[in-house]
C-alpha cells in the first residue's frame, strides 16, 4: 500500500502536519479507550468498587473537595455486570473503530477518508447528546478534536485527490 505524497505548498504542508498531529493524539486517545475497555472487562465489580472506594478516602482526607469522587462512588455501586460489559463493549468497538480509519487515513486510502466522513459526525453527534446533561470538559475537548479532524481529513482528501495520492 502506497503512503501519502508529501504535499506541495507550504499551506498544504502545514495542513498536512496537522492532520497527522490530530491523527496521533486520536490514536493514542482511542488506543487508551481500547486498553481502558480491556481492563474493566477484565476487572471484576468489586474490585473496580473497592478502588473508586480508595480513591474517594483519598479525597476526605485531602483538603480539597471533590464532588466527583462521591459521585464516582455512587454510580459505581449502582453498576450491574450487564452495565460493565456494555462499557467495556463500547470503549472496545469505539476505539477500534477510530484506529481502523486512522490507520486507513495515514496510509491514505479512499475507503477511510469516505468511512471518516460518515462515522465522525456520528461520534459528534452523540457525544453533543452526552455533553448535554453531562457538561464534561473532557467530552467537549474530544469533540472538538474529532471537528477538527473531519475538516482537515476534507483539506487533505481535497489536497491529496488533487495530486492523485489516493489509493
Amino acid at each position: 500500500m502506497e503512503k501519502m505524497n508529501e504535499p506541495k505548498s507550504s499551506i498544504e504542508k502545514g495542513t498536512h502536519l496537522a492532520f497527522m498531529t490530530s491523527l496521533f493524539m486520536k490514536g493514542i486517545y482511542s488506543s487508551s479507550e481500547v486498553i481502558t475497555g480491556v481492563l474493566i472487562a477484565l476487572t471484576p465489580q468489586a474490585t473496580i468498587i473497592s478502588y473508586v472506594n480508595f480513591l474517594t478516602t483519598l479525597e476526605t482526607s485531602s483538603e480539597s473537595s471533590s464532588l466527583f469522587l462521591p459521585i464516582l462512588l455512587l454510580i459505581t455501586k449502582e453498576i450491574s455486570i450487564s452495565s460493565q460489559s456494555f462499557v467495556s463493549l463500547y470503549l472496545i468497538i469505539h476505539g477500534s473503530t477510530k484506529l481502523l480509519l486512522i490507520t486507513g487515513l495515514v496510509r491514505g486510502q479512499r475507503w477511510a477518508y469516505l468511512t471518516t466522513f460518515i462515522i465522525f459526525p456520528l461520534f459528534i453527534m452523540y457525544e453533543l447528546y452526552r455533553f448535554s446533561w453531562s457538561h464534561s470538559p473532557w467530552l467537549l475537548a474530544a469533540t472538538t478534536l474529532n471537528v477538527l479532524i473531519i475538516i482537515l481529513t476534507m483539506t487533505e482528501y481535497h489536497f491529496s485527490k488533487r495530486h492523485s495520492t489516493i489509493t
